[in-house]
């Protein structure tokens, strides 16, 4: 799956009153759909396209991981780059809104974590990351016309879905 799954050209330039028949921006709104979707991760960790293979540095035998969701466990990797068996405690901090795990290599020490993360179906990707990516794509898309930055463009009702959306403050 890929953004332009989640949010399709032809819905956006709907979302932007553009007539079907132009295809002139097509590539620069579709560009602008997987910027949209790339910076809505940077800034909240939610994961909107599955990603199976993300590594993950783990210090001191602990990992915390602020990406969501997480599917799986793919495995976890030593200094030779060799799978190594896992046992894991793992609790989720609701407050912090991380997954926080413990882990126990029956093998050697571990130095990576693979996991599988980010929504696997179009449909699961939440409506207000949707519509955020839907206003992100207008503001980049009109900015040239004004003389305002992106963030100053977003509505304030986006801006606080953006906030509202962190998996953790920095």
């Amino acid at each position: 799956m890929a953004y332009i799954d989640v949010l399709p050209l032809a819905e956006m330039k709907i979302y932007l009153r553009i007539d079907d028949t132009l295809s002139e921006d097509d590539a620069e709104i579709t560009s602008m759909i997987n910027s949209a979707f790339r910076y809505i991760e940077r800034i909240t960790n939610i994961i909107t396209v599955q990603q199976a293979l993300k590594e993950f540095i783990v210090i001191n035998r602990c990992v915390r991981v602020h990406d969501h969701p997480i599917n799986s466990v793919v495995k976890g990797i030593d200094e030779d780059g060799a799978d190594v068996a896992l046992v894991f405690e793992t609790n989720y901090d609701k407050e912090l809104k991380h997954l926080y795990t413990n882990y126990y290599s029956i093998d050697s020490e571990v130095v990576k974590l693979v996991l599988d993360v980010g929504y696997a179906t179009a449909s699961d990707v939440p409506d207000d990351v949707v519509q955020l990516a839907k206003e992100m794509v207008k503001a980049m898309y009109y900015e040239q016309e004004t003389n305002k930055t992106f963030r100053e463009m977003l509505s304030p009702t986006s801006t606080m879905t953006l906030e509202s959306l962190k998996r953790f403050i920095v």
